[in-house]
């Protein structure tokens, strides 16, 4: 998370001509405005078919420009409580627009308008093979989950061990109907027998009455909303979302097609991808806004697009400042030129593997695709070759994806199941453990160099050393110390030992190291007097792998990870 390493290290007008400005980055017809605070447009006022605001000086604008459509981008059922740093952000949408700069110049200039910039499109980062498959043998395609080796479908022969490390995390959470996990994608099958009983309700809404009985804008938003149609079908149209939901929530262990990596939690779906796999930057805005403003603790964007925005940079802004989680896809063009809202210092981005542990170059579908890369990359997880359930038919289990867009909602499911499991982290912490936990030095050797690199992140996904952070011993809280104490393994991967640096700098007079494997067996123990903090700790003869460093003295109990390579 872009924000851990600098420290550490809506609305559419159901209408033809909207949609083909997809061929260019944004519509000249619509604007994205962010207002001063105390302006507040909840509702258009249509007259002579121009839709104004209520507010003289922007209504003149409105009439001059011939305006026809203006909704607020952060209206929704305010049931979280307080939340912080909300955005007023609104939409326009236009007739006919000749100049678009004079457009955006003019609202810019206005006194209640903070900037003016273009809603921007972007597309969602993955695609569905040409051809099906048999049906057959359905746990053994999920190599993500389980890779023994055996995978035949990538030109490169699968590796065994290289998956998320899921199993034996399912022992002891598989999450719960009270943590909600939203999906902004294209949207789902919501009769899905894989989904039954946790698509999310909103508890505001009397389904089908035609009235908005939570008074947020949107009538009959009982199951979430469809930004793409401005209606309340959530029905995915295209297919990308409902294989992304699958792979983060389908529920397992339920003898049908294949397991998600959440089980329990309540789906949250908003539709802000099109039937063409593509949205506007507005539709995600809002999508974000009513997740966080509805209870969720986890949001998947499998999408992005090139270019910069400021408005989507503060709803993503919104979501951490509320603490929500927000896993995003590097997307798909093998670069490293910027994403968003991957680049965004507030989300986490995911890069996508291959069965054999290296970066996704190229993906199926073409040669010319390649997982993007660069120093906004938090981690990477499994995404070619990936299987998930079907949009259309729920007896369809055929279709692989490849893309970023697979990777991420492998990270945003054992997110989710964190939050079930350690719900006192902040999503600052829950960035930091994945990336310490992650697995590093598994792909190329040319591009997976050790710590951080731009290719990898911190490494692949391990979910089991994830949660082993915090369950190899239930000793009370790490204790805070100073801001300029800082543990660090070195040289860490290790090989035959490494030093615990840091430790000279605390008042204590010995610290327990303790090594345990990721199942929390003990395997070494050492005994760390102060005036000794540097002495090399000789380790054991150990497979190649992920450890966890357990740190005792009267003042501190903390977890560090260990790769011995």
């Amino acid at each position: 998370m872009k924000f851990i390493k600098q420290t550490i290290a809506v609305f559419v007008i159901a209408c033809a001509t909207f949609h083909s400005a997809f061929s260019q980055e944004f519509a000249n017809n619509r604007l994205i405005l962010k207002l001063k605070q105390g302006v507040e447009i909840k509702n258009q006022i249509l007259k002579n078919g121009v839709a104004l605001t209520g507010v003289e000086s922007l209504d003149q604008l409105q009439k001059r420009f011939k305006c026809v459509a203006v909704k607020s981008l952060h209206q929704s059922a305010k049931k979280r409580g307080n939340t912080i740093g909300k955005p007023n952000l609104v939409f326009l949408a236009f007739e006919k627009v000749e100049n678009f700069q004079a457009l955006k110049e003019a609202y810019q200039a206005n006194e209640w308008v903070i900037y003016a910039e273009p809603d921007f499109v972007g597309t969602g980062g993955g695609k569905r093979s040409e051809e099906a498959l048999p049906n057959d043998a359905l746990l053994s395609r999920q190599w993500g989950i389980k890779n023994d080796g055996s995978f035949s479908l990538a030109p490169r022969a699968a590796k065994a061990g290289a998956d998320i490390k899921i199993e034996s995390v399912w022992s002891t959470v598989q999450g719960d109907p009270s943590n909600i996990i939203a999906i902004l994608d294209s949207g789902v099958k919501p009769d899905h027998p894989e989904y039954e009983g946790r698509i999310w309700q909103n508890s505001g809404e009397t389904p089908n009455d035609g009235i908005d009985n939570d008074g947020n804008g949107l009538i009959d938003d009982f199951q979430g909303w469809n930004y793409a149609d401005d209606n309340n079908k959530i029905d995915d149209n295209h297919g990308h979302g409902s294989n992304v939901t699958s792979i983060a929530a389908a529920t397992g262990n339920n003898s049908l097609g294949y397991a998600g990596v959440d089980w329990k939690s309540t789906i949250m779906v908003c539709k802000v991808l099109d039937q063409e796999n593509k949205g506007f930057y507005s539709w995600w805005i809002a999508g974000i806004t009513y997740a966080v403003d509805n209870g969720a603790k986890v949001i998947n964007l499998s999408l992005g697009g090139s270019s910069f925005s400021q408005s989507l940079q503060e709803a993503i802004q919104y979501a951490y400042q509320n603490d929500v989680f927000v896993v995003v896809c590097m997307m798909n063009e093998n670069t490293s030129e910027p994403y968003y809202p991957a680049a965004y210092e507030a989300s986490f981005a995911v890069g996508a593997v291959d069965p054999d542990d290296r970066r996704s170059n190229p993906f199926f579908w073409s040669d010319q695709s390649g997982s993007n890369f660069g120093s906004h990359i938090s981690v990477v997880a499994p995404g070619n070759y990936i299987y998930g359930l079907s949009n259309q038919d729920t007896e369809s289990y055929s279709f692989y994806w490849g893309g970023t867009s697979q990777a991420a909602p492998y990270v945003a499911g054992v997110a989710s199941l964190l939050r079930v499991a350690q719900p006192q982290l902040t999503v600052a912490e829950i960035a930091k453990a994945i990336e310490d936990s992650a697995d590093d030095l598994v792909g190329f050797g040319a591009e997976d160099t050790p710590g951080f690199d731009i290719y990898h992140g911190h490494g692949r996904l391990n979910a089991a050393a994830l949660f082993n952070l915090f369950s190899v011993t239930a000793l009370e809280e790490d204790v805070k110390i100073s801001e300029d104490i800082h543990l660090m393994l070195y040289p860490n991967p290790a090989q035959n030992s490494f030093q615990l640096n840091g430790l000279e700098k605390l008042n204590v007079r010995a610290t327990q190291v303790i090594l345990y494997s990721l199942e929390g067996k003990k395997l070494a123990f050492w005994e760390v007097n102060k005036n000794e903090s540097r002495q090399t700790l000789n380790l054991p003869q150990l497979p190649v792998g992920q450890y966890i460093i357990r740190i005792e003295n009267e003042v501190l109990q903390k977890n560090l990870s260990l790769q011995i390579q």
